[in-house]
């Protein structure tokens, strides 16, 4: 699936030609107005790229996923409601190889990874590119198990990892752990961070992820002291010239409904992408 965006690929000089053009074939004024909405209808139909436009000053953002299967419809649809921020959506072996370097890239302000895609052939140079040039990024939720003892440096780009293979902490548990429909109080441990702006600590309904490693130098934004998650479910940090924050929460419509994740992202989006 793809996300349509309108960013000038079909201007309006193009669109004002063709219905001139469609309208020569009409004799009287009656049918060179009929030619203009016959046109105009066309290209609405078949030109979906207008079916959502960017606002002006936008921050401009690419959308990863794959490799995991999610609520499609609530998901996008809680970005389409972020004021100050367009999108495009791609996965991986539906487009998101090519887009993942300088060249497919460089539009966008910023990217968001909600995939948990597990052969880093042939999109980790790109990656590694992006990063090596400033383009800032947001991981959520189960991207945090992607290229899992694949990539090594996955784990320093997104500043943790979680393993369905190996242990990643001490602990009682061979491999990180997961469980659905938890009840969650969320700490913001850091209120003064430009990603935690304006929010207090909050309750949700999410998927809770444990037995996760955490680079010790990433700064925590937010805690839990629920015992089926680690401690620290937000955090970020810096790679290379990119800033980087990676959020825990995000299964489902529990948390794409609820207003403060809702801010959450919307706020870090803003941040890595220094807008």
């Amino acid at each position: 699936m793809t996300v349509p965006m309108l960013r000038g690929r079909f201007p309006l000089e193009r669109f004002v030609a063709i219905c001139v053009k469609t309208s020569r074939h009409f004799l009287d004024r009656r049918a060179v107005w009929f030619g203009f909405i016959l046109t105009g209808l066309t290209f609405v139909l078949f030109c979906p790229a207008v079916a959502e436009t960017a606002a002006p000053g936008a921050v401009r953002v690419l959308i990863v996923t794959g490799g995991h299967d999610f609520d499609e419809g609530g998901f996008f649809e809680m970005f389409r409601q972020m004021m100050g921020i367009s999108f495009s959506h791609v996965a991986y072996g539906k487009g998101a190889e090519e887009k993942l370097n300088w060249d497919g890239a460089k539009e966008f302000d910023a990217i968001v990874f909600y995939d948990m895609h597990q052969d880093k052939e042939p999109q980790w140079k790109g990656i590694e590119q992006l990063l090596a040039r400033g383009k800032g990024m947001l991981f959520l939720h189960h991207s945090l198990w992607s290229y899992d003892g694949t990539w090594p440096e996955y784990r320093r780009i997104i500043g943790g990892r979680a393993s369905s293979r190996e242990q990643v902490v001490p602990g009682p548990s061979p491999t990180s752990t997961y469980k659905h429909g938890q009840q969650v109080h969320v700490h913001v441990a850091d209120a003064s961070n430009p990603v935690t702006k304006g929010l207090h600590d909050f309750d949700i309904v999410d998927e809770t992820y444990n037995h996760y490693w955490v680079d010790p130098k990433a700064h925590a934004l937010l805690t839990t002291d629920n015992d089926t998650s680690e401690h620290v479910i937000a955090w970020r940090h810096k790679y290379k010239k990119s800033r980087i924050v990676y959020i825990e929460l995000g299964h489902g419509p529990s948390a794409y409904e609820t207003t403060e994740y809702q801010t959450l992202v919307q706020q870090a989006v803003f941040w890595v992408s220094k807008k």
